[in-house]
């Protein structure tokens, strides 16, 4: 909504300063790396090119694959600390079924979408190559699986069960 009433009070370039100037303090807001990149990507696509036609689907279709190549690089980065990356892909792999949060993971006051997309995508974060090698297992197989990851707020595990029919997002030391 903020987009369509900046383009209704500007011309289009003064509409690209604009969308430029709000990601910006968004990248001064966020404490995360992964998202910082996206964002920064976002404004150079933006400032490099005019702005699509209403709707701006060509600028949501950008910042999809960003997201993507972002989790695909993540994925590679552990890859290089040792731990494989067989299935992290840019499409989900499993449903997530219903998705809850226990009351500690609630309290970190996190979004998580992110952590979300990544566990059902294959990257599975922070766990040793035994974890990651069942849980590329669980996943052709139907059994349950578990990733974890370290957020501003401390580490979650995201928890998704065999039957797929619910994912819960929770502290460890609520397991």
């Amino acid at each position: 909504m903020e987009l369509l009433r900046i383009g209704n009070q500007a011309g289009q370039h003064e509409m690209k300063q604009q969308i430029i100037n709000l990601l910006a303090e968004l990248v001064q807001l966020s404490e995360d790396d992964t998202e910082t990149a996206i964002i920064r990507e976002v404004m150079l696509h933006i400032s490099e090119n005019a702005l699509p036609t209403p709707g701006f689907e060509r600028v949501q279709q950008k910042v999809q694959q960003v997201i993507a190549a972002a989790e695909l690089d993540a994925a590679a980065a552990n890859t290089r600390r040792g731990k494989p990356m067989t299935e992290t892909t840019p499409t989900p792999l499993f449903p997530l079924g219903r998705i809850v949060a226990t009351p500690g993971a609630l309290a970190l006051g996190l979004d998580f979408s992110r952590y979300l997309g990544m566990h059902q995508r294959g990257y599975w974060g922070d766990v040793d190559q035994e974890d990651w090698q069942e849980n590329d297992l669980s996943v052709k197989e139907g059994f349950r699986i578990l990733s974890a990851y370290e957020t501003p707020g401390g580490k979650i595990w995201i928890l998704t069960e065999a039957d797929r029919s619910a994912t819960t997002v929770l502290l460890p030391d609520e397991y």
